[in-house]
């Protein structure tokens, strides 16, 4: 069973529900997506700008485990498109000793790009794939047509930025036509995970695809097949099984915000 996780707010805490993907083998998955045609991810846009999906080594004294596998946004190469206006940003969160992980959403200006929402969070699960909901983090609506980036930062000391490691990736938000919306409408959940995902709407199909219930039936053979996809190339994580199991972050880790005016 292939089960994520997603980080979830509340006016008085934070929620983490965490489906997680251990590293470890687990035998029994039987899902696959319904159709011939099977996580055939086709980008509505080019690369056009660059990202870095993959963290990098960092200077200072913390570090991701040595054989644990990479902070990863769990991006297309190209730019990723969605029909939320408040979507779910998935990203492989690794082992590692940093004391700190922020979630930033910067926003096009006269100035460039500049942060217009930030999270901070003490602790995080480890070694699994977690989700960062935008709607529950309570941030305006992204405006469509307008390009967005955001990151994942593991932050070792705060006031040498240098020491962080992290991890970016775009996104877009563009409103799905008439035509699709009903074609959606009349699908089941594994239909609609690829729909998304061959009309170029990455987050939602990734968002649907990692969603979907148990009794689905994803199969390690379908996640691999859209890791490995010609336009994302995660290979990486194309060897992740997956087990269940939902965990919530206390109140006192509840993350701090800091959004522009």
């Amino acid at each position: 069973m292939m089960q994520f996780g997603s980080i979830k707010f509340q006016p008085s805490r934070a929620r983490l529900t965490a489906l997680i993907l251990c590293l470890g083998f687990l035998g029994q998955s039987t899902l696959a997506l319904a159709g011939p045609k099977k996580t055939g991810f086709k980008p509505k846009r080019g690369i056009g700008r660059s990202s870095q999906r993959i963290g990098l080594a960092s200077r200072g004294g913390c570090s991701v485990t040595e054989d644990s596998k990479p902070l990863t946004t769990l991006v297309p190469k190209s730019i990723g498109v969605t029909a939320e206006a408040l979507p779910v940003l998935p990203w492989f969160m690794p082992e590692h000793t940093y004391p700190s992980v922020e979630v930033r959403l910067l926003g096009e200006s006269e100035f460039g790009m500049e942060i217009i929402h930030r999270q901070v969070f003490e602790s995080l699960p480890k070694n699994q794939v977690v989700s960062y909901d935008l709607a529950s983090a309570g941030v305006a609506p992204l405006e469509a047509g307008k390009l967005y980036k955001w990151q994942v930062h593991l932050v070792c000391n705060p006031d040498m930025p240098s020491g962080n490691r992290f991890a970016d990736g775009w996104i877009e938000y563009e409103p799905a036509s008439t035509e699709l919306t009903s074609q959606l409408a009349s699908r089941s959940a594994e239909e609609k995970a690829n729909l998304w995902l061959e009309n170029g709407y990455w987050y939602d199909g990734i968002q649907s695809f990692i969603s979907m219930p148990a009794a689905s039936g994803t199969s390690s053979a379908d996640w691999q097949a859209l890791m490995t996809n010609e336009h994302v190339e995660l290979d990486h994580l194309a060897s992740l099984p997956m087990s269940s199991e939902a965990e919530t972050i206390p109140d006192e880790s509840a993350p701090t915000t800091d959004a522009m005016d």
